[in-house]
């Protein structure tokens, strides 16, 4: 079975990688199609033997070409399952999958509330759209399954969460690396508190910034 992923920028991440895998490991050949990123991801360059295709659409006034040009992709390599990721590659997506036909549609929601966030109306109405175009939506926690049945009304059963998938095999380093990290960044005997995630407001890294005046005053070298 050909599957196919379409993606607004870069494949270049270990998402897509674990992805490829565990799709290969199953029997099911995975053609990768970006809209705007020319170059094969660093990860597919070391693999070799990679489906991938350019759609050349960075502009959105490319994208009635790109509709097409997708289209034809689908048909000719007889593509059964078509996986989109990312706001521009979903309403792309769709739109190609349903010229040529291609038997089930998935759209992945990897954002929140964001568009809310941000007053963008149409962005949340097409948002929408694609959801209840789509035959399934993934997304990858249930915070997000629950915002869109109930701030969008998008039927439950449509929504599958698929949590991201890691190689933990990669984080399984000793205390010599942890030391040695800490010479690095010059953090010696400091005491480190962490916060990994994107620098915009639903994350709430000012709930963690918050309370740091008062946690100064018990460790000092926090």
């Amino acid at each position: 079975m050909m599957v196919c992923h379409l993606c607004t920028t870069t494949f270049d991440t270990s998402y897509f990688k674990n992805l490829w895998f565990g799709l290969s490991a199953r029997g099911i050949r995975s053609l990768y199609v970006s809209l705007s990123e020319y170059s094969l991801p660093h990860w597919a360059q070391e693999i070799g033997g990679i489906d991938y295709a350019y759609l050349d659409a960075a502009s959105r006034k490319k994208y009635p070409r790109a509709i097409l040009k997708l289209a034809w992709l689908l048909r000719k390599r007889r593509v059964k399952v078509l996986q989109t990721h990312l706001y521009d590659a979903g309403i792309v997506g769709i739109l190609a999958a349903r010229m040529a036909k291609v038997p089930v549609v998935i759209v992945t929601r990897h954002h929140l509330d964001e568009p809310q966030l941000l007053g963008g109306k149409l962005h949340v109405a097409l948002d929408r759209w694609m959801a209840t175009q789509a035959d399934c939506v993934i997304v990858p926690s249930i915070a997000v399954r629950q915002h869109m049945i109930k701030s969008e009304r998008v039927q439950e059963k449509k929504i599958e969460v698929v949590h991201y998938g890691f190689d933990f095999s990669s984080f399984r380093n000793g205390p010599e690396d942890r030391w040695r990290v800490r010479e690095e960044l010059g953090l010696q005997d400091d005491f480190v508190v962490g916060c990994v995630g994107r620098l915009f407001k639903n994350k709430g890294q000012i709930y963690l910034i918050a309370p740091l005046k008062h946690l100064v005053q018990r460790i000092p070298n926090i």
